[in-house]
């Protein structure tokens, strides 16, 4: 039986091969005749519609899909990947067409305090921790200690950010040397009402940073204008310092003290009426007595003019 010829593909006929093996075991076979050749033009088979592709007309755009693997999905990544169909490759959309993924802004030392400073602020310095100044970041607590080690470095570096709000101007700071340090004190205080949880730091000895130290340069050169040796200066700066600090803890005590005790000014001075008659009226405060009476307040005016005394006594003391 002779070897049946190849079957002719869509180029034209091919060319009749032969087997041996075939042939020699019946070589009085007749041949096979080959299959007609296929038109062109011919249609291919009817048959079911592929499930994993829809019929598509040809101006029917590609879907914008899910992306293939590896590629990024969900928000920043719509339009950027179209699903791929069986058999088809996937199909990736115009650079320009592209929205740009949605990315965490880098973390650094300065926005991890920026983020403690904001918290301590809100809620105060309790509050601070690695772990929530992380949660308030968004990132994990142990991606902070890349850029900080401890707590308390944290404090300290939160007290010297801080501290440079306090610094002035160059071209800001008088020449005379009171009005130098009265505009220098306003400013520590304006600071401290910012940060009231700032006087708890200074209580806890924290070491000066740049911007602290920026801060007693800035008070050594408003003192040079007296021309005092350095023991004298120190000790001048030590008074102006305690008097300022003074006055904002003071300060704070009294603005805080409705969060103590839910009271206002108003409703404390209304219960307490009561005990301060009983103790005027009993002979054993006559000096206390008329102070009270009168309030027992100092008037907004008296800090800005105990600085005024201090001031003066420094001068009369060193300008001799």
């Amino acid at each position: 039986m002779s070897a049946a010829p190849r079957r002719r593909s869509r180029r034209g006929p091919a060319e009749p091969v032969n087997h041996p093996a075939a042939s020699s075991a019946d070589p009085a076979a007749p041949p096979v005749p080959a299959a007609p050749p296929r038109s062109a033009e011919r249609p291919a088979p009817a048959g079911p519609p592929d499930p994993a592709e829809p019929p598509r007309t040809a101006e029917q755009p590609d879907p914008v899909g899910s992306g293939d693997a590896g590629e990024p999905t969900g928000p920043g990544a719509v339009g950027q990947v179209v699903a791929p169909a069986a058999g088809r490759p996937a199909v990736v959309a115009p650079v320009w067409a592209r929205e740009p993924a949605e990315r965490r802004p880098a973390l650094s030392q300065q926005a991890i305090v920026a983020a403690a400073i904001a918290l301590a602020d809100a809620e105060g310095l309790d509050a601070v921790s690695i772990r929530r100044v992380a949660t308030e970041l968004g990132v994990r607590a142990m991606s902070l200690y890349t850029h900080i080690a401890r707590k308390e470095d944290l404090l300290q570096l939160m007290a010297d950010e801080v501290a440079g709000e306090a610094v002035l101007p160059a071209d800001e700071l008088p020449a005379d040397w009171r009005a130098a340090i009265t505009l220098i004190v306003a400013r520590e205080c304006a600071v401290a009402r910012r940060h009231p949880w700032l006087i708890a730091l200074v209580r806890s000895e924290i070491r000066f940073g740049p911007n602290g130290l920026r801060h007693a340069e800035q008070t050594m050169a408003a003192l040079a204008g007296l021309n005092l040796d350095p023991a004298a200066t120190l000790r001048v700066a030590a008074a102006i310092d305690v008097y300022s600090v003074g006055r904002v803890i003071r300060e704070e005590a009294q603005r805080s003290m409705p969060h103590r005790d839910g009271l206002t000014g108003g409703r404390r001075e209304v219960l307490l009426e009561p005990y301060f008659q009983r103790l005027l009226s009993s002979g054993e405060f006559p000096h206390l007595a008329p102070l009270l009476a009168a309030g027992g307040v100092p008037d907004e005016g008296a800090y800005d003019q105990g600085l005024a005394w201090l001031l003066d006594g420094i001068e009369a003391q060193y300008r001799r």
